[in-house]
């Protein structure tokens, strides 16, 4: 040791020795030695951040290797690929891993979840595909309990939820149900390892733990029946992995096509180019845009090409006449008094036309708490074939519009629809088999403006669609996402729902022209209803009420007349 405590010998930064002075003490580093060390250490820290990246295995003949050389070689790959993936994807699912719930073959509650991937905020691959792992929740005031394996069983794994502590009667219980990456041995392989995933039910609200991936929001409810009580769960999937938007390209870096339907996250407004409308494939959606936009940044679109609204208060400067989308007026926000020819002439004659037909004094009043009511006839059984059922209606709270679903399950004869306005008039239509569902839910519309909005909702080819004011929406689709078979013997509700379970079961405002068709309506069919009801004979039809008179009276030819004690005044 030197005077000062220091070992003798050369300096070593990085890999680089620097000289030392006479009798052992450090000497003067020279210049280009100086840069050396100063650019290895830079390289240090570079490989501090990044891991074993940047240290690679080499092999030569004759080598002596040991497990950890064959580990780092691993480490290596994977240290890779893992980097990658946290820097270009948010975490969440892949591929597969759809949640449903139902019953299996005892009558018990299950979650049903398929095989598939997941990407963890580490950037780890969560394989579920053969065998896993279950963590149950514990019961209040108990341990842990111990881990569960699981195996798939018709294709999936099966999570039971039907213990007490998932449910109480107090109310619906929500849990989050989440996959983390596991590793075990090989039972019967030495010196291997296979990933065995851990499930997770934890109690929501609740943080889903760092490196776990949140597959759905799991909604349990119990209704009292003896000896024990039925139960029930709604699924809300969990937003999938996608690209992180901070890595998209901003404008100068974009060339060729904006392939628009595959952005997901939110833009900010310098990502977005000035673009054509030849340069555009799927949709626009504006709902995403953040921050204002330059007038060059805004392509020339038509109605079909725009999801969601399209913000005026976000735009800077003035656009030129080709930059204006053919819009409705419920999809443009922030605009002053309507400039005259801005609204398309087709659009003002059939919305000056609907007002005309039903505002403001001739709609079927529906107070919150009364509704209407027919029974069920056999000409309402859709099974798996299209159906649409439309509306005319004004409100200013959330309720359900239509309805033909009883809160009990596990039969078929329980399948049944309803189609509901919630918070922000967000849309609702939802079908049951009575041991499934599948819905599609909007984003935020002006359906509880207090005007008058005409809705429609079409099953068209097993998928779901919503119009409102003679608009496709944009959906998000949640349940088993299959076709349901519509065979149930419910009745038929306007004003409310059967459904104990729905949120936003009872309605409280104007309903008119409820129509109920044995089809899927077409773009144009849908868009003349806002000028006129249609024919009593129209192909398809199976009821229409609020026409007339009567507003109780169906003017089918099957004459299923509703029913509600009191009568309901027009409004």
């Amino acid at each position: 040791m030197s005077a000062a405590g220091e070992p003798q010998g050369p300096v070593v930064t990085a890999g680089i020795a620097a000289p030392t002075g006479e009798g052992g003490s450090t000497g003067t580093v020279p210049g280009d030695v100086d840069r050396r060390l100063k650019a290895a250490a830079d390289i240090a820290a570079a490989e501090a951040a990044c891991g074993p990246l940047l240290s690679r295995s080499v092999y030569s003949d004759g080598q002596f290797l040991t497990a950890d050389d064959f580990g780092a070689e691993q480490d290596w790959h994977r240290s890779r690929l893992e980097w990658v993936l946290r820097r270009l994807v948010r975490p969440g699912r892949l591929s597969g891993l759809g949640v449903t719930a139902g019953k299996d073959a005892a009558g018990t509650l299950c979650l049903f979840v398929e095989p598939g991937v997941a990407v963890d905020d580490r950037g780890r691959l969560v394989i579920a595909v053969g065998r896993a792992e279950l963590k149950p929740a514990p019961s209040p005031g108990t341990p842990s309990p111990a881990a569960v394996r699981l195996g798939l069983k018709d294709g999936r794994f099966s999570i039971p939820v039907s213990d007490p502590h998932h449910y109480g009667m107090d109310g619906p219980r929500a849990w989050t149900l989440s996959l983390s990456f596991r590793e075990e041995a090989e039972a019967a392989a030495e010196h291997r390892v296979k990933q065995v995933p851990a499930f997770a039910l934890r109690a929501d609200p609740g943080a889903v733990p760092a490196q776990a991936v949140a597959l759905a929001r799991v909604v349990i409810t119990a209704t009292a029946r003896t000896p024990q009580p039925e139960l029930s769960a709604t699924v809300e999937p969990a937003a999938p992995a996608g690209v992180d938007p901070s890595v998209l390209p901003a404008i100068g870096a974009l060339e060729g096509h904006l392939a628009a339907d595959r952005i997901t996250g939110t833009l900010r407004s310098e990502q977005i180019p000035a673009l054509p409308l030849g340069k555009f494939d799927g949709s626009l959606d504006a709902a995403r845009v953040t921050g204002t936009l330059r007038p060059e940044q805004i392509p020339a679109l038509p109605l079909g090409k725009f999801d969601g609204s399209l913000d005026a208060t976000r735009i800077a400067g003035t656009l030129k006449p080709e930059q204006i989308p053919d819009l409705p007026v419920t999809k443009i926000v922030g605009l002053g008094p309507m400039p005259s020819g801005a609204v398309p002439d087709d659009l003002k004659r059939r919305l000056a036309l609907l007002e005309r037909r039903v505002y403001p004094q001739v709609l079927l009043a529906i107070p919150l708490g009364r509704f209407a009511h027919a029974n069920h006839i056999a000409a309402y059984e859709f099974g798996a074939a299209d159906m649409s059922v439309a509306a005319i209606f004004r409100t200013t709270t959330s309720g359900t519009l239509v309805s033909s679903k009883s809160t009990e399950g596990g039969s078929s004869t329980r399948a049944g629809w309803l189609l509901t306005v919630g918070n922000g008039g967000v849309l609702k239509f939802a079908t049951d088999s009575g041991f499934t569902f599948s819905q599609v839910v909007t984003g935020p519309t002006a359906a509880r403006d207090g005007q008058i909005h005409g809705i429609v909702a079409v099953r068209r080819g097993g998928a779901l669609e919503v119009f409102l004011d003679g608009t496709r929406l944009s959906t998000f689709a949640g349940g088993a996402g299959s076709t349901m078979t519509l065979s149930g013997t419910n009745r038929l509700v306007i004003g409310s729902c059967d459904q104990d379970p729905e949120p936003n079961r009872h309605f409280d405002g104007g309903i008119r022209e409820v129509s109920l068709w044995k089809r899927a309506l077409d773009v144009a069919e849908i868009a003349a209803l806002l000028g006129e009801p249609p024919s009593s004979s129209a192909a398809g039809l199976v009821g229409l009420w609020g026409v007339g008179d009567n507003p109780l009276e169906d003017r089918t030819a099957f004459r299923n007349t509703m029913t509600c004690d009191p009568m309901l005044p027009w409004a």
